[in-house]
């Protein structure tokens, strides 16, 4: 009958628009996805790029004839300064016996001298070769030139204070204002910036895999 007919084509014709309107969605997710896609790629470039560069930067800043203990150790952020400062040059050089110049280990003190005020150590911040806990254990950390000119006159032979930013008071009268920057606090920045990357990279990926399996999603969804 007619009435019937034009049920029919009401009913067809909702089924296009709906079939239009889901078409017209999955477009749009589709290249919203291909969009995430290109920004986690254009990301990840960047991070592989910055890793690939620091990398290189930190393997040509040595001779290459033996690592040095600076790259053996691991320090929580923000004390990168504070040890580059209290270490200096000591931190190029290597564990290795035959190398000219090295570290020896040997057994913590079995007295140790206290800092003043009991001050809380460098080694608490780092981590690495047994060879460093003598010189750790007798660097401390203040919070500010106020508190380092405070105790360094009560220090004890070979014992130093450090601030975060680099002021530095050794026990024999040897200062360093903060600000004064060291090649090996630029280094352990410079590591620290790398196993930053190296994590932001790992994330990256992930990402990238999430945002390709969308897509490829998508787009079956669109081809159907």
């Amino acid at each position: 009958t007619l009435t019937k007919t034009q049920q029919d084509l009401e009913s067809a014709r909702k089924q296009i628009q709906e079939i239009d309107k889901a078409r017209d969605i999955a477009e749009r997710e589709y290249h919203e996805a291909l969009s995430e896609l290109n920004i986690n790629n254009t990301k990840l470039a960047k991070l592989k790029a910055e890793e690939e560069a620091l990398t290189e930067l930190l393997r040509v800043s040595h001779d290459n004839q033996s690592q040095p203990i600076i790259d053996t150790l691991s320090v929580q952020p923000g004390y990168e300064i504070a040890l580059g400062t209290a270490l200096g040059e000591d931190l190029s050089v290597s564990l290795d016996h035959e190398a000219p110049i090295y570290w020896q280990t040997f057994p913590p003190f079995r007295i140790e001298e206290k800092l003043p005020d009991n001050i809380v150590k460098l080694s608490d911040f780092v981590e690495g070769p047994k060879a460093l806990t003598r010189r750790l254990s007798q660097i401390g950390i203040v919070n500010n030139e106020y508190e380092g000119q405070k105790y360094c006159s009560k220090l004890k032979q070979g014992q130093r204070l450090v601030t975060k930013d680099g002021s530095f008071w050794r026990w024999d009268g040897f200062t360093i204002s903060s600000g004064a920057t060291t090649a090996a606090s630029i280094r352990l920045e410079q590591r620290g910036r790398l196993n930053q990357i190296k994590k932001n990279l790992l994330n990256a990926e992930k990402h990238q895999n999430r945002a390709e399996k969308l897509l490829n999603s998508k787009q079956a969804q669109e081809e159907e």
